[in-house]
């Protein structure tokens, strides 16, 4: 069921594009991420999604297309792997420090693993660099319950 809900909202997009004239609609690759306290696209939980969000996420993915579309520039774009580091470490007294600098004699320890396949892709135009894409593979869920969220944790 989830698959198909899916399926026909990218099939409704790229029908839509190509109203539009994106006549390479059918060659854009979709890639989705997931929220736990968003708005329902699937009744995977027993929930039928509501079509007036359904519309409204095709309607708003269909002008980020164009708009996007409208705007290519030649460009240049860099890649480059390994930018990720530990920021959270073990200290001697038995608490976790974020950032407790270079060399500090009272690490004890890296607090977890650090994911050595962060990717990035940067494009620049005219020498200034427009878009930094980061692949990163990073979870949390804060908020709970049906509210809407960006589920990510930010500082109080």
């Amino acid at each position: 069921m989830l698959f198909l809900t899916y399926t026909l909202l990218i099939g409704e997009i790229i029908a839509e594009l190509q109203k539009d004239g994106i006549t390479f609609a059918d060659k854009i690759i979709f890639s989705a991420n997931h929220t736990h306290t968003g708005p329902c696209t699937s009744e995977l939980f027993g929930t039928a999604p509501e079509q007036s969000y359904l519309n409204m996420l095709t309607s708003k993915t269909v002008s980020a297309v164009k708009a996007a579309y409208s705007n290519m520039k030649v460009c240049s774009t860099f890649q480059g792997n390994h930018f990720a580091f530990n920021r959270r470490y073990w200290m001697k007294n038995g608490k976790v420090m974020t950032n407790p600098g270079i060399k500090n004699p009272d690490i004890e320890s890296p607090e977890g693993a650090v994911d050595e396949n962060i990717s990035v892709l940067a494009v620049k135009q005219n020498g200034k660099l427009t878009t930094l894409m980061v692949k990163l593979c990073n979870h949390t869920d804060t908020v709970g319950g049906d509210l809407v969220s960006a589920d990510w944790m930010h500082g109080a």
